[in-house]
């Protein structure tokens, strides 16, 4: 009977690559480690690879798959601000359910660094807030709400990383300010109760199923969100 054949090296060595990231959030990546693992010699990963950074660069790529493929899977309502809660939300559980890639990612940058894979967050994010600004819900470009959105929630999703914990209350706080900011809410107004009220529905909305038709429930969205 003709022997199964192994992987190819080059797949070998970046599968052992991604493992011993995602296995050791933060650590430097010893190439005999990955080569161990993948049952070549350093000649080969070079040869694949040229360089360590050559390496880690592939490993990245492949960490902004797996995040843009887990933000596609994200539920979209046409309503921005639901919108930016779900993708807020699924952002940071990314985060914390692979620390190592996502400090990999956007933890340990080099100055200039930005790449395709880096940019299609970006412009996943834009894309919202183009279509939001042409509705009129926006005070500022999109490019900048795009980059607030964008640095808000890295930051938020770096600092749980470290604490090893989601703080949801901050978590919603930050999220909250940075819509306003790109909105032009004001959560001072002199009715604080029916801001409140009209923000919890909303997000009630958005995780539960209700007994309205598609353009009666956008309605309602957008009445709730002009309050």
């Amino acid at each position: 009977m003709p022997q199964s054949q192994s992987p190819p090296a080059r797949g070998r060595i970046l599968d052992a690559a991604v493992t011993y990231v995602s296995e050791h959030p933060g650590e430097d990546m010893p190439l005999r480690a990955v080569c161990s693992a993948a049952g070549v010699q350093l000649p080969t990963l070079y040869h694949y690879f040229g360089s360590k950074r050559g390496l880690l660069d592939e490993v990245e790529k492949i960490g902004f798959q797996r995040f843009m493929a887990a933000k596609r899977q994200v539920q979209t309502s046409g309503n921005f601000l639901t919108d930016m809660q779900r993708g807020w939300d699924r952002h940071i559980e990314f985060a914390m359910e692979n620390p190592g890639l996502y400090l990999l990612m956007y933890g340990q940058l080099q100055p200039g660094s930005i790449n395709a894979g880096r940019r299609e967050p970006e412009e996943y994010t834009l894309g919202q807030c183009r279509k939001a600004g042409q509705e009129g819900i926006l005070v500022v470009s999109p490019e900048l709400a795009a980059a607030h959105i964008m640095c808000t929630c890295i930051g938020a999703a770096l600092r749980f990383i470290v604490y090893g914990e989601v703080d949801a209350v901050l978590s919603r706080e930050i999220l909250d300010a940075t819509l306003d900011t790109v909105t032009g809410s004001d959560h001072r107004a002199e009715s604080p109760r029916v801001t409140t009220a009209a923000r919890e529905l909303l997000l009630a909305l958005a995780e539960e199923d209700v007994d309205l038709a598609g353009p009666e429930l956008n309605l309602l969205q957008h009445w709730l969100q002009r309050m």
